[in-house]
C-alpha cells in the first residue's frame, strides 16, 4: 500500500472498538498505529447527534449545526492522527461503522469568537475545517489504492478472482415480508456476469 500512494497522501484508516478504537495512518515514509480512547457506542450517538439536524435542514440562515460537537468529534478521532499527517495534504479515508456516515472534512478546526454580526453564516464563513487543510477522498477498503495505481502506471491490471456469494431477499421468499423488491432480479443479473 505504502507503494501506491502518490506523494504528500496518507491512509487513515480506522477501526473501532467497544472501549476504545485505533487509526493505522500510513504514508510513503512510515506507517503509524494511534490508539484513540473512544469506543464504537459513544461515537455512535456523538455522530448521530451531529447529523439528525442537518438531514431535513429548513434554512442555511438557520443550520442548527453543532460547532462544539464537530470540535469534540474531530478532537477524538482526528486530533491524535495529525502530527503523523504533517507531510500530507491528500488523505485517503476508510472509516468504519459510524464514522462512515461522518464527513471527516466538515469537522471544524478552528472557530473565530460568537460573532454578532452576520449570524450563523458569518461564523461558518470565517472556521476552518479540516477540508480546508486536507483534501478528502473515501474509500470502502484500502486494497483499492493498489488498484488505483495499477491503473495509473499503465502497468499489468490487478485481476480479481471471478467468485461472488449475492443474496437476493432471502427474507422475502421465507417469511412473505416484501421490502427489498427486484433485489432478486438484480442478483440474478449480476451473477450472469460471472
Amino acid at each position: 500500500i505504502q507503494s501506491a500512494l502518490e506523494p504528500r497522501t496518507a491512509l487513515v484508516e480506522y477501526f473501532l472498538g467497544p472501549s476504545h478504537s485505533y487509526c493505522f495512518v500510513v504514508s510513503r515514509e512510515r506507517v503509524a498505529a494511534i490508539r484513540l480512547e473512544i469506543g464504537a457506542a459513544v461515537l455512535s450517538e456523538a455522530v448521530e447527534r451531529l447529523r439528525r439536524p442537518l438531514l431535513a435542514p429548513r434554512s442555511l440562515a438557520s443550520l442548527p449545526f453543532d460547532v462544539a460537537l464537530s470540535e469534540t468529534l474531530r478532537e477524538w478521532i482526528f486530533d491524535p492522527v495529525l502530527p503523523y499527517l504533517a507531510d500530507s495534504d491528500r488523505l485517503y479515508v476508510v472509516p468504519d461503522g459510524p464514522l462512515h456516515y461522518l464527513p471527516i472534512e466538515a469537522l471544524v478546526v478552528s472557530r473565530p469568537p460568537v460573532e454578532t454580526r452576520g449570524g450563523l453564516y458569518a461564523s461558518f464563513a470565517s472556521a476552518t475545517f479540516v477540508g480546508d487543510r486536507f483534501a478528502v477522498t473515501y474509500l470502502p477498503s484500502a486494497s483499492l489504492l493498489v488498484l488505483a495505481a495499477s491503473h495509473r502506471s499503465g502497468g499489468t491490471p490487478v485481476v480479481l478472482p471471478r467468485n461472488l456469494l449475492a443474496l437476493g431477499d432471502p427474507l422475502r421468499v421465507s417469511s412473505g415480508w416484501n421490502g427489498l423488491h427486484h433485489a432478486d432480479h438484480e442478483v440474478r443479473a449480476v451473477a450472469r456476469r460471472f
